[in-house]
């Protein structure tokens, strides 16, 4: 994509809370555009190297044909509600769940819990080594991607890494918050605590947390609410499914 199509595209997408996602990836990814995206009235980012398209404006007709032939079954779509119906015949969905988007209010701190003697955290930077052997698979290749980019804060606990927290997406004033941990250490307060710590690096970016979560992991939605958070709206995830797109 060239330069004067990112920006068009960009000067579209007001730097705002709901819209971490997108202009997060027209800032630091490499996006495939629908065809007739830059001059119609809406268009769709699709980036195949993290199963993930977003929705913007009012995308014609061909766009979201276009979109669903390309899409990876299993694909992440994001959109608005008003295009639900629409996307979800297109892609042949076989999920589609409202995910709320959370905040903290103007000028607040995150609530978030005391220091622990027991506890460390880390913060390991953008190409830096990792013991994460413990980690299963797929979280261990999350990571390992994600420390291809950025930094993650990790909490530890007996000299391993039990909870992680990263920017997952950046625009200017915002970041993505994306946050994990090891099964056996959840509900202790270890992923708040390295929440906080990612926190503390960005916000010395002036950058302020955007918290999303499907509406049915009430884990998530209830963390980010203890947090502090507030919910400044919603939009909608739907799965690729059927026999749309490529395997």
């Amino acid at each position: 994509m060239s330069d004067d199509v990112r920006q068009l595209l960009l000067d579209q997408v007001p730097d705002e809370p709901l819209n971490v996602d997108l202009r997060g990836i027209l800032l630091d990814k490499d996006v495939e555009i629908e065809p007739g995206a830059a001059d119609a009235p809406g268009y769709a980012v699709y980036v195949p190297a993290i199963d993930l398209a977003c929705l913007w404006g009012e995308p014609e007709d061909a766009v979201l044909d276009a979109l669903g032939e390309r899409l990876a079954r299993g694909t992440q779509v994001v959109c608005d509600e008003a295009l639900r119906e629409r996307v979800a015949a297109r892609i042949e969905a076989a999920h589609a769940e409202p995910i709320h988007f959370y905040a903290l209010p103007a000028d607040a701190d995150p609530v978030l819990p005391e220091p622990d003697q027991d506890v460390e955290l880390w913060i390991v930077g953008p190409k830096e080594e990792a013991a994460l052997d413990h980690l299963p698979g797929e979280l261990r290749e999350e990571m390992n991607a994600a420390l291809d980019r950025t930094f993650v804060a990790m909490t530890y606990v007996d000299e391993e890494a039990v909870s992680f927290c990263y920017p997952h997406h950046e625009t200017e004033k915002y970041w993505d918050v994306s946050v994990d941990t090891l099964s056996a250490y959840r509900r202790q307060g270890f992923a708040a605590m390295a929440f906080g710590a990612a926190h503390a690096v960005l916000s010395e970016h002036d950058k302020e947390p955007v918290w999303g979560a499907l509406e049915s992991n009430a884990a998530s939605n209830g963390m980010a609410m203890k947090l502090g958070m507030e919910r400044i709206g919603s939009r909608y995830v739907l799965i690729a499914g059927g026999s749309s797109g490529r395997s």
